[in-house]
């Protein structure tokens, strides 16, 4: 949204259907090429912002240039789904998304050989 307040109406339809993005997100590849057409614009769009924090921790300002929108667009919509359910920590200034992918790097910090086939050397 490139708008700098989103709507009630809005806000609560993704609070409503944050975890549902969030199964979404755990498809394999081939169920979600096959579900993509029918997702809106906006869903696809909430879908491009969790993949940018997926793995990282980014400022909401850094996310609004990616995304091309607001800061508080970006909080706005961030906050909508953390309400609705979805793993997402934010602080005032930046959010991760906490899905998937912090098992691995989890396995990557304690292995003292940093070895990511590591089951626990």
């Amino acid at each position: 949204m490139t708008t700098t307040d989103m709507n009630d109406n809005y806000r609560e339809k993704l609070k409503a259907i944050a975890l549902s993005i969030y199964e979404f997100q755990r498809l394999n590849k081939s169920d979600k090429d096959k579900f993509k057409p029918l997702l809106s614009n906006g869903a696809i769009e909430t879908l491009k912002m969790l993949d940018l924090i997926e793995s990282q921790r980014m400022t909401f300002e850094e996310i609004a240039i990616e995304m091309n929108c607001t800061k508080d667009s970006v909080k706005q919509k961030l906050s909508a789904l953390k309400r609705g359910g979805y793993p997402v920590d934010m602080d005032e200034k930046s959010a991760v998304a906490l899905t998937g992918r912090p098992r691995k790097l989890n396995i990557l910090i304690t292995c003292p050989n940093r070895n990511s086939n590591c089951l626990g050397c």
